[in-house]
């Protein structure tokens, strides 16, 4: 399976054997097993340097071999995690204003508790990636937002949520307005939105859902690229409120009345994988600072 799926991702022999460690002859031998395994070809060969192909076949049975592989990858982690105990690597996936505003407190009271753990952060901005990255086992938990994939075997643990608001630049025709704006309004102005965001897809889904074509005329990743856009007056942005960088005086931010669902914020774990003490105290602790940090947001 770990000879076919490198194969499949590289459209090369010669190319898997080179990553794995193993003669052309050997990758042959193991695809030509699997093929004997299977009764039927997994790839299509070509003379000269053409790549090789997927069948048919080939596409269904990796389809099926991907979660296979994943799970094996995740039980070499559980089994090192067992062994480690209390002393080893806690490994925490993040995203921008995760990282920014709740991270800092929540670390600094970790290693306090749990001074023998190493915590190695890794940021995206794809929750789609976060969670993948779980999944397979390259990270113990990530901060993430639902919904979940179904098929998934992740568990997600609600934290805090925060309101969507609008930003935009202080010659902007709705800064000077008193009040809350309309959902109308969004469909009548140019945007600035996130290029890759799960919950900002949902913003976007909700606002058709309700007959409204949003107008984006740029994208980006960066949260405070995004507010460096509103403020140029490229477009406004629809952000939540913990991604906006509140001491900035080029940006108003106008009040939306929570006329668009909170974005939800939480941590995902594996529901079948062994989870060390260290990550349950983590989990654990997150909860009790996100309440604590929910009263202060008001």
């Amino acid at each position: 399976m770990v000879a076919f799926d490198a194969v499949a991702r590289n459209r090369s022999f010669s190319a898997a054997a080179e990553e794995l460690g193993y003669s052309q002859s050997a990758v042959s031998q193991q695809i030509a097993d699997l093929e004997r395994i299977a009764r039927t070809r997994v790839f299509d060969r070509f003379p000269g340097p053409r790549p090789v192909e997927l069948t048919e076949a080939g596409r269904v049975l990796l389809a099926h071999a991907r979660p296979v592989l994943a799970r094996m990858e995740a039980v070499g982690v559980d089994l090192d995690a067992l062994a480690d105990g209390a002393v080893g690597d806690l490994r925490v996936g993040t995203f921008q204003s995760a990282a920014t505003n709740l991270l800092p407190r929540l670390l600094v009271a970790f290693r306090r508790a749990w001074p023998r753990i190493e915590v190695t952060l890794f940021e995206s901005g794809s929750h789609d990636e976060l969670d993948g990255q779980v999944e397979r086992g390259a990270l113990d938990l990530a901060f993430t937002h639902p919904p979940i994939s179904g098929g998934a075997p992740l568990e997600f643990t609600d934290l805090l949520s925060d309101a969507y608001v609008l930003v935009v630049g202080r010659d902007h025709p709705l800064a000077g307005r008193s009040g809350s704006t309309s959902l109308e309004t969004l469909g009548e102005i140019d945007l600035v939105g996130y290029r890759v965001c799960r919950a900002h897809a949902a913003v976007e889904r909700f606002l058709r859902s309700r007959g409204i074509e949003p107008r984006f005329v740029f994208r980006a990743e960066d949260n405070h690229l995004l507010q460096g856009l509103a403020a140029q007056g490229i477009g406004a942005a629809i952000m939540p409120v913990l991604a906006i960088d509140p001491s900035r005086d080029d940006t108003v931010i106008v009040d939306l009345a929570d006329q668009i669902p909170r974005r939800r914020i939480g941590l995902v774990w594996h529901r079948d994988r062994y989870q060390t003490p260290a990550a349950k105290a983590f989990i654990e602790l997150a909860r009790e600072m996100a309440v604590s940090f929910a009263e202060q947001m008001g």
